[in-house]
């Protein structure tokens, strides 16, 4: 049961990258190309975070993971590389909130679950403050996730 749940939320993770990646970074020529790379990033990151288990393989395989995630745009290396290290940072950053609250070892995949639900936060902030300026309603199935995530975990 914790590897399902741990799936479901490594797929939401991946989700919240994905939209962070292609709403407010990357012009991505077409959505297919970005959807497989997201799909291998998702691949990548749930195999070796359940095969292996080993926290700087898991890192190592999310920086690989967020390559693979800003191949197909057409934009310069720069932006690559500060996509990379900026949602890598912001994800350290909730893990280590949401740590630091809850400091129980005994609840590491619910305070992982919680620890997406901020960067979601995060990402839909980000979105409505810089890029949708004019344009800040929140669409219905993102306060569906909204009311999901929590009650779900």
């Amino acid at each position: 049961m914790d590897y399902i749940a741990f799936l479901i939320s490594n797929a939401f993770h991946i989700y919240i990258i994905y939209r962070f990646a292609s709403r407010i970074f990357f012009n991505y020529p077409s959505t297919r190309t970005s959807a497989f790379s997201a799909i291998c990033y998702y691949i990548l990151n749930s195999v070796c975070a359940l095969y292996f288990g080993i926290p700087l393989l898991n890192l190592a395989t999310s920086m690989i993971g967020l390559i693979f995630l800003t191949l197909p745009g057409k934009d310069k290396i720069i932006k690559k590389f500060f996509f990379i290290i900026l949602t890598t940072g912001l994800g350290f950053g909730c893990d280590i909130l949401v740590y630091s609250i809850v400091n129980h070892p005994g609840y590491l995949l619910s305070m992982g679950i919680l620890s997406n639900f901020i960067l979601y936060l995060l990402e839909l902030a980000t979105e409505i403050f810089f890029v949708n300026k004019n344009k800040s309603d929140i669409e219905q199935r993102e306060w569906l996730f909204l009311c999901l995530v929590p009650i779900g975990s």
